[in-house]
């Protein structure tokens, strides 16, 4: 009995090296099959992509992207910026816009709301200055982001009724924050990039953001009151853009980039960047986190 318990634990020995064997061989197989099918998934996305491009279609490239941001918004900032550069590379393939902005070239923020771009002018195409009244909104990225806002402003776009409630968006890194040194209360405010009294756009999820009531009030309104008087007095059009801009990954904007020019005179004309900051308050723009300096 001792000698076939001595060979039976002799062939369990042997198996059990084979199967260690065999299991290693298959997590190999397993893992390079996984890796095989992530580049093919990498190369039809990107073809599709490009495909879609070709079509002058490219929703449902970022409609995909989109659904990976709900997933992103969950992960560390480190995996979120590792994926806005994928996105960014898909973009550049495919014919999309990606951010470009230069925002290391912008100075530090010194008690102005604002700094003048490229000597003020603004960096609009011929082909964009021909054209009749229009709007644009970019569609939101992978996390939810807005892009350019653009349209060709006349007295045909602006709403003829009160603006109504526009608490049922969230944009992205919104937080609903008070703090006693801000008057009114509230850090954050839901920011059109093109405003309401321009295109009657209110809800708009593609046209809000999360601005701070500094940059809101003390930055953009004074240029939007500008245009808006402009228009008013001459009837004239005014081609304008506005850019939220984004450091990597973050949800929360540093800035918008404005630019405006009025199409029949010069009387409107500027290129300008528009902090997003609150004096006395530090904001991470990664999520929108705020804190009394």
């Amino acid at each position: 009995m001792e000698g076939w318990n001595v060979r039976r634990y002799r062939q369990d020995k042997t198996y059990r090296k084979y199967r260690k064997r065999t299991n290693r061989r298959h997590g190999k197989f397993t893992a390079a099959l996984f890796r095989v099918a992530v580049v093919l998934c990498f190369l039809l996305f990107v073809c599709g992509g490009i495909d879609y491009y070709q079509n002058r279609n490219l929703n449902r490239t970022f409609e995909l992207l989109e659904q990976v941001g709900e997933t992103v918004k969950t992960i560390p900032a480190k995996v979120r910026d590792l994926v806005w550069r994928a996105e960014n590379e898909i973009r550049e393939l495919t014919g999309g816009q990606a951010p470009s902005f230069p925002l290391d070239a912008i100075p530090e923020y010194s008690g102005e709301p604002y700094v003048v771009v490229d000597n003020n002018v603004p960096g609009f195409t011929d082909e964009e200055r021909a054209s009749g009244v229009y709007e644009y909104y970019s569609e939101l990225d992978f996390l939810g982001r807005c892009g350019a806002a653009q349209a060709m402003l006349g007295s045909e776009l602006m709403p003829q009724e009160e603006r109504g409630e526009i608490n049922t968006v969230y944009p992205s890194g919104w937080h609903t924050v008070e703090y006693d040194c801000i008057e009114n209360g509230y850090l954050y405010n839901r920011c059109h990039l093109i405003a309401y009294a321009m295109t009657g756009e209110n809800a708009n999820e593609k046209n809000l953001i999360t601005g701070t009531q500094y940059m809101n009030i003390e930055g953009m309104l004074p240029w939007e009151e500008k245009i808006l008087r402009y228009i008013w007095d001459t009837g004239g059009r005014v081609l304008y853009r506005v850019t939220p801009i984004f450091r990597g990954s973050d949800l929360v904007a540093r800035g918008v980039h404005m630019e405006a020019e009025s199409i029949e005179s010069r009387e409107i004309c500027f290129n300008i960047f528009v902090y997003n900051v609150q004096p006395g308050i530090g904001i991470n723009y990664s999520d929108g986190e705020s804190w009394l300096e």
